[in-house]
């Protein structure tokens, strides 16, 4: 069982897609693989990908629906990553092909205050490129091939043959995508563009950083979930329990879960 915004949550979530699923935040250890008031304007919703696989509705499309499911809860983790390059628009589409019910993400701001899906502090580990998320903008960050270092047994590993690297290309125009994906699909992506290609299924996010540096990551999050009316349909969570009541103070109806430091 799970504390919840107060409450107990009775759901079982179960390994079908990929070897770790959570309902709460991934390892705060941002520099090794997982396993186990920012800017109002986003730049990335002026590119927006038409290519990805047709969308049926989940189950159930609010947190209530999902904890009233008389079964187990699929969630793959950063959308399957150990089956697809992290956290990318490929890896969100090839889980909801699959069917999961719960979409999961870690979000963070770029420098010029867009919010974004990836996980580390930095882009070296899962990347072609170098440098903190904080300090590029989103055209420099969304321009990367996120799915550089990614193998079928690896999900960021830089001691693989060539070959392995099945998807490092794609981003860059070398290599054509996979039928239904475009380059687009790739690359590090707005939390914002990700979840307008997906509005009924329910959202884990998990609010990278700390408190109080990270305060204007959870504002963000909180006003593109309200402005998308995503509210009930969320669930947020942070490492650090100062940065997910912030972020609760800026939206109080969403569920909030418990993190592992105060």
């Amino acid at each position: 069982m799970r504390q919840v915004g107060g409450g107990v949550v009775r759901a079982v979530v179960a390994v079908t897609l990929v070897a770790l699923v959570s309902v709460t935040g991934c390892s705060d250890d941002e520099g090794t693989s997982d396993t186990g008031g920012g800017s109002t304007t986003d730049p990335s919703t002026e590119s927006t990908t038409e290519s990805s696989p047709a969308v049926e509705a989940p189950d159930a499309t609010t947190i209530e629906e999902v904890l009233a499911l008389d079964r187990p809860v699929v969630l793959a983790h950063a959308g399957g990553e150990n089956a697809h390059p992290h956290s990318t628009p490929f890896a969100y589409g090839e889980s909801v092909t699959a069917g999961v019910d719960i979409l999961d993400f870690d979000v963070r701001l770029t420098g010029d205050g867009v919010l974004v899906v990836h996980h580390d502090e930095d882009v070296d580990r899962t990347t072609d490129g170098t440098g903190l998320v904080s300090e590029m903008t989103y055209e420099e960050l969304h321009d990367l091939d996120a799915a550089y270092w990614f193998t079928p047994d690896c999900s960021a590993c830089e001691d693989q043959p060539a070959d392995e690297y099945v998807y490092r290309g794609i981003r860059t125009g070398d290599v054509e995508p996979p039928e239904g994906y475009e380059p687009d699909d790739f690359a590090v992506t707005s939390f914002e563009e990700i979840i307008e290609k997906y509005p009924d299924h329910p959202l884990n996010v998990e609010i990278k950083g700390s408190y109080p540096a990270d305060v204007p990551a959870a504002e963000e999050l909180a006003r593109i979930l309200t402005e998308a009316g995503r509210l009930d349909q969320a669930v947020v969570t942070a490492f650090d329990d100062d940065l997910a009541e912030a972020f609760s103070e800026a939206a109080p109806t969403v569920e909030i879960t418990p993190g592992s430091r105060p």
